[in-house]
């Protein structure tokens, strides 16, 4: 849960740039975040992994009626071997 002072934050950031529609300005930080991972070594084997990006499927239940959302682009890492 969002805590009360952020939630303001967030409020007042949307009001200034997306004419104060949250949706819209978290719509828009979350296309302008560029994130990077670092490297990391595989977990299960210790050697090298790499960062891929695949398409995440995730359901969830709205009222009574099951939804499924696609996200495309998630990065993971994957092992070299």
């Amino acid at each position: 849960m969002v805590e009360s002072g952020l939630r303001r934050l967030i409020k007042l950031k949307a009001a200034l740039y997306s004419g104060g529609s949250t949706a819209r300005f978290l719509r828009m930080a979350a296309e302008e975040y560029v994130g990077t991972l670092p490297d990391k070594a595989c977990v299960d084997c210790g050697s090298s992994s790499k960062v891929i990006h695949q398409l995440e499927t995730l359901t969830c239940t709205v009222g009574d009626k099951i939804h499924t959302v696609k996200v495309k682009g998630v990065p993971m890492y994957q092992c070299e071997k």
